[in-house]
């Protein structure tokens, strides 16, 4: 891969709506991914287990004790409902986690100031900005992450409170979140190293603005791009089980 540097920057590119004013376009967010999109299919699916076993280690594990010692926090009793209401109640609440999962993105964005939509690629919804809106690196980082902070966060403090068979469900629905943010957290790596005044939009793909005063900064703090990258992979949806090329 080539370095950032050889990628002169331009106000104004074929794919991409006009920069912001004192603004100018760097790079897609992904530039620098080629190979065919079920490639990195695959590879966020390999790479979706370490979440997945930090979720385990981190809540499954722990919950499983909980468990054995009769659920002392519970609210109230578990339900006797026979076995296939359970599987079904688990299969609504998986459901709407990943629901929720989007929603949050939406919300985040909406609390930010920017008025969210969904966008589809690749297979999947996302919640994203509408054109002419831009991120900034700290709102971008605040959107992707909230879905699995929160969630995990929330999600684990109903643990405590939901009588076992409904909370093993809840549980497994969180393991499965958490796998399924590796987009997330892979965006949320990429973004990070942008400095701090970068924009970022969404037009066919995850375009980055810098300051057009600073494109060296940008160059040592991005890391490296293939300008020969070919084609917008939607990368971030592709690595996302659950959605995650969102802005």
């Amino acid at each position: 891969m080539n370095s950032m540097s050889t990628i002169p920057p331009t106000s104004s590119p074929p794919t991409v709506s006009p920069a912001p004013p004192g603004y100018v376009y760097r790079a897609r967010l992904f530039e620098d991914f080629g190979g065919p999109e079920w490639y990195w299919l695959l590879v966020g699916n390999l790479l979706a287990l370490i979440p997945l076993a930090a979720a385990v280690l981190l809540l499954w594990l722990p919950y499983q004790l909980y468990a054995a010692l009769g659920a002392p926090l519970a609210l109230f009793a578990a339900p006797a409902w026979p076995p296939p209401i359970f599987w079904l109640v688990g299969a609504g609440i998986i459901v709407g986690s990943m629901l929720l999962h989007e929603a949050l993105h939406g919300l985040a964005l909406i609390r930010l100031g920017y008025h969210p939509r969904l966008k589809w690629a690749s297979g999947y919804f996302y919640a994203t900005i509408q054109p002419g809106e831009y991120l900034t690196r700290r709102h971008y980082l605040i959107m992707v992450l909230t879905p699995i902070v929160s969630m995990t966060l929330g999600g684990t403090i109903l643990l405590l409170l939901l009588p076992v068979p409904i909370g093993q469900g809840l549980l497994i629905a969180l393991l499965l979140n958490a796998a399924a943010s590796i987009g997330d957290l892979f965006v949320a790596d990429r973004v990070r190293r942008w400095p701090a005044a970068t924009l970022f939009g969404d037009v066919r793909g995850i375009k980055v603005f810098v300051p057009g005063s600073a494109p060296a900064q940008a160059d040592a703090a991005a890391g490296v791009v293939d300008q020969n990258a070919k084609g917008d992979l939607h990368t971030e949806v592709a690595l996302d089980t659950d959605p995650q090329a969102r802005v």
